[in-house]
């Protein structure tokens, strides 16, 4: 896979928002799966790629079902359910096509 596209180029999230750890499918490379934050409300998501010129990707898992796991216990150390995950990401999903 080549560099995930940031749907937010230069943008940070904004995290007064409720918002979760997500693991897209398609975002991996021969290292691993990388993680996004999806912020309720907000189309999109923001690839965790790193700061700065020098920076690398956060790896979760060299799996899919490895880095969702790691993804769903990050969440949970924040006080996010599974099902607070997923209306946060349908939230950002219908902010998506309502951008559209």
């Amino acid at each position: 896979m080549t560099k995930p596209q940031v749907d937010h180029p230069n943008a940070k999230p904004d995290l007064s928002k409720p918002w979760c750890y997500f693991i897209p499918v398609d975002q991996h490379d021969e290292h691993g799966y990388i993680p996004s934050i999806v912020v309720g409300g907000d189309p999109g998501h923001y690839p965790m790629l790193g700061n700065g010129e020098h920076a690398t990707p956060w790896y979760w898992g060299k799996t899919l079902e490895q880095a969702q796991e790691v993804a769903r216990e990050a969440n949970a150390r924040r006080g996010i359910t599974e099902l607070q995950e997923a209306f946060i990401i349908a939230s950002s999903m219908r902010a998506n096509w309502e951008r559209a």
